[in-house]
C-alpha cells in the first residue's frame, strides 16, 4: 500500500470522526432545547383563529411562591390566524389567567383591573392570514395562607382560594375582545378597525405549582 493511499484513508477517517462529533453536538443541542422549551397547550380554534397557551416549565419554584417578593412568571398566548383576511388582536385588558382544580372546575378569581395608561396602537398588532404571534403576559404569583395571588404587569390583580383537597391545579388563559373598533388611543385621536371579536380559552395544562410540598 502506498503512502498516498494511507494518507487518504487517514484523512477520510478523520473527516468521518469530525462529522460524527458535529452530529452528536447538534443532537445534544436539539435535545437540550427541546427539554428547556416552554410547554405549549393544545390549540383551541374559534372562527378560524387558533389560540394556545405557552407556559414555562415548571411554572415557578414553590419556595419562591412563599417568599416575600413572590415568584415572577412569564406566560404567553399564541394566536394563529387561519382565516383568509388580516385581523387585529390585543394584549390590552383582554387576557386573564384561569385556575382549574383537580375536578376540572374553574376556581373563582377575585380580581380587579387598573390599567396604568390608555391603549396604544402598538397594543393591537395586525396579524396577516397564515401567520401567528405570541402575546406576552407577565405576573408575580404569591402564596398567602390558602390564597394564590396574581399581580399582573398589565394592571390586573387578584387571587384564587386554593385548598389541598382540590390540588393539583391547572392553568389556562382566557382571551376576550368585545369591540371591533377601539379609540381614541394614547396621544392620538385616531381609532383602529378590524379587531377579531370573540372569546377563547386555551386547553388547560397541568402545572406543578408545588403549593403543598
Amino acid at each position: 500500500m502506498t503512502s498516498t493511499n494511507v494518507g487518504s484513508r487517514s484523512l477520510c477517517l478523520h473527516r468521518k470522526t469530525r462529522l460524527r462529533a458535529v452530529l452528536v453536538r447538534v443532537l445534544l443541542l436539539a435535545l437540550s432545547l427541546e427539554l428547556s422549551a416552554p410547554l405549549r397547550a393544545m390549540e383551541t380554534t374559534v372562527n378560524g383563529v387558533a389560540f394556545g397557551g405557552v407556559f414555562p416549565n415548571p411554572l415557578c419554584e414553590s419556595r419562591a411562591l412563599r417568599s416575600e417578593s413572590g415568584a415572577e412568571v412569564q406566560l404567553g398566548l399564541r394566536i394563529f390566524n387561519r382565516t383568509g383576511r388580516p385581523l387585529r388582536f390585543s394584549d390590552y385588558d383582554t387576557i386573564l389567567p384561569e385556575l382549574v382544580n383537580r375536578a376540572g372546575a374553574v376556581v373563582p378569581f377575585a380580581f380587579g383591573i387598573n390599567p396604568a395608561r390608555l391603549p396604544r396602537a402598538a397594543d393591537y398588532p395586525l396579524l396577516p392570514p397564515g401567520r401567528f404571534l405570541v402575546l406576552p403576559l407577565e405576573a408575580t404569583l404569591m402564596l398567602r395562607t390558602g390564597q394564590l395571588e396574581w399581580h399582573g404587569s398589565d394592571g390586573a390583580a387578584g387571587y384564587w382560594n386554593v385548598v389541598r383537597a382540590e390540588a393539583p391545579y391547572r392553568l389556562r388563559l382566557h382571551y376576550r375582545q368585545t369591540d371591533a373598533v377601539v379609540g381614541p388611543l394614547e396621544k392620538e385621536d385616531s381609532t383602529l378597525h378590524g379587531l377579531w371579536i370573540g372569546e377563547a380559552t386555551t386547553k388547560s395544562v397541568e402545572v406543578p405549582l408545588g403549593l403543598f410540598d
